[in-house]
């Protein structure tokens, strides 16, 4: 494995272990608040948990609807996760392997272009990407159910984990370095950046950590060292800025437009209509992971325990710790 990876990642599970290290590297899932699935097996409900291959031997864990119950484990050292519909695709150091939701049986495995992936993501069409930390540092599209590449973007900085693709297939892809942290813009097709958002930073440390767009194609940018911007379609400036208490981790929104955070502090909400604190909830344990499955509920992935939570009131509806290691990443799909 990489040296330099290899080093990042295990800082990463020391930093959030301890939850009180700042800055920390936070691993997360972005663009990814609430998939939902246009086919007939109904809304993405369904939990696929990526176990960090530093602390549990690296697995992908799926749980049923609500989180009722671990239903099964690959044994699978994924640096990243993604889910669209009924698909799962789950990237380690050297290859892609693509599953039906609910099966174990791989439908496609990918080679060509892949380099420890740091983030993968599902656009509309279902093509694939994948945002490669290792070598040259690059960005590569497969088509839907091919192996081969369709695109190879190549990037001249460090990528982060935050990767989220609009409704016009324009994909969105934080990087950073020692200087800055952006977000580059590629439209469909293209492997030069349209146009790049530049994001405030504190130092070489506080870079694109989350990433998410709504269904108005708002754009959701948190960064490492606690600070989420909001950018109306097209602007280079944010509309709205909120401050999350601590180092942030990841992002999520919920069926009625509120967003919810976690980082190395408490499980928070913020209001659709002025972005303003709704809740803050103590978590059963260190929050590395939030999502937002297809009915609403809220999921929360902290070290060694999933915890769902009622979103109107707040309360904690059920824990399931059984298969829960160290969660990187969080999607939904549906069986």
């Amino acid at each position: 494995m990489n040296k330099t990876f290899q080093r990042f990642a295990a800082a990463a599970v020391v930093a959030l272990a301890a939850c009180s290290v700042r800055p920390s590297f936070a691993p997360t899932l972005a663009g990814s608040a609430a998939i939902r699935s246009s086919s007939a097996a109904g809304p993405a409900n369904h939990i696929y948990l990526a176990n960090s291959f530093m602390t549990k031997s690296g697995t992908v864990t799926e749980y049923g609807p609500a989180g009722t119950s671990r239903l099964q484990t690959i044994a699978f050292p994924a640096t990243a996760l993604a889910g669209s519909g009924g698909l799962i695709a789950a990237g380690s150091k050297s290859n892609i392997q693509e599953y039906a939701a609910g099966t174990n049986t791989v439908k496609r495995t990918i080679t060509q272009g892949v380099n420890e992936p740091m983030a993968l993501a599902f656009d509309g069409s279902g093509n694939l990407y994948a945002v490669n930390f290792a070598g040259s540092r690059s960005i590569v599209e497969y088509a839907r159910g091919t192996a081969a590449p369709l695109r190879t973007i190549s990037l001249a900085a460090w990528p982060s984990r935050a990767v989220a693709i609009d409704a016009a297939g324009n994909l969105y892809v934080g990087v950073y370095d020692k200087s800055a942290g952006d977000v580059l813009i590629y439209s469909p097709g293209q492997a030069q950046p349209a146009r790049t958002i530049p994001i405030p930073h504190a130092n070489e440390y506080d870079y694109p950590a989350a990433m998410l767009l709504d269904s108005a194609q708002r754009l959701y940018v948190a960064t490492n060292y606690g600070h989420i911007y909001i950018y109306e379609p097209g602007a280079t400036a944010p509309t709205y800025v909120i401050t999350y208490p601590d180092t942030l981790n990841s992002i999520a929104l919920d069926k009625t437009g509120n967003l919810w955070a976690v980082g190395n502090g408490p499980l928070v909400e913020y209001a659709a209509t002025n972005w303003k604190l709704v809740k803050s909830i103590v978590t059963g344990g260190p929050p590395i992971q939030v999502g937002v499955d297809g009915n609403g509920n809220v999921y929360v992935g902290a070290i060694g325990v999933l915890e769902e939570y009622d979103a109107a009131s707040g309360a904690k509806v059920r824990s399931v710790t059984k298969g829960v290691g160290t969660p990187i990443w969080m999607v939904f799909a549906s069986r």
